[in-house]
């Protein structure tokens, strides 16, 4: 659903009509985790203390070889340096301002992070869920949900998206939030 909805969010936010934060959150409440596999992979963690153990030691590791203060500024400037050697090779019209491309995509943008698209999957819903979250979620949740419906109509997607965020979100379809 995100890549179908995406131009039309990225337009919204490129007009103004929308900042970047609620685009960013309406596209965000289209992400579905795997629940099951969250949990047996947190069980095998807690279950397994010698590889916790040693994914703490690698992880330690690797924030050391990746983000120590010296590591982290000699990559900037790396990058400073290569920008800088960029621009002095760069034709004049590179330096000009260009128009927005035709094609805002936020999704598409993106597109090259590692991702997988969920299943379908048959939930059991339990409208006590939703009524449990705090009042100040349920109202930030529904204007997200807003900006979604109205790009998802605008796209001729209402019916799909219509379906899939109950679901999703596991609330009785036909519940607003």
């Amino acid at each position: 659903m995100a890549p179908a909805l995406s131009p039309a969010l990225g337009w919204q936010q490129f007009t103004g009509l929308q900042g970047y934060p609620a685009v960013a959150g309406a596209l965000a409440q289209l992400v579905q985790l795997d629940l099951a596999a969250a949990e047996t992979a947190l069980l095998t963690l807690l279950t397994t203390p010698a590889l916790a153990k040693a994914m703490g030691a690698a992880g330690a590791r690797k924030a050391r070889q990746t983000w120590a203060p010296p590591v982290v500024m000699e990559a900037y400037e790396a990058l400073f340096a290569e920008l800088a050697a960029r621009r002095q090779q760069a034709p004049h019209m590179a330096t000009q301002p260009q128009l927005v491309s035709p094609q805002l995509d936020p999704v598409r943008v993106f597109a090259g992070f590692a991702s997988e698209a969920a299943a379908p999957k048959s939930l059991t819903v339990n409208p006590t869920d939703l009524a449990q979250l705090p009042q100040a979620v349920r109202q930030q949740r529904a204007l997200l949900w807003k900006i979604l419906h109205e790009a998802a109509a605008a796209g001729g997607k209402g019916p799909e998206l219509a379906s899939e965020l109950p679901a999703k979100h596991h609330q009785p379809t036909g519940h607003s939030l």
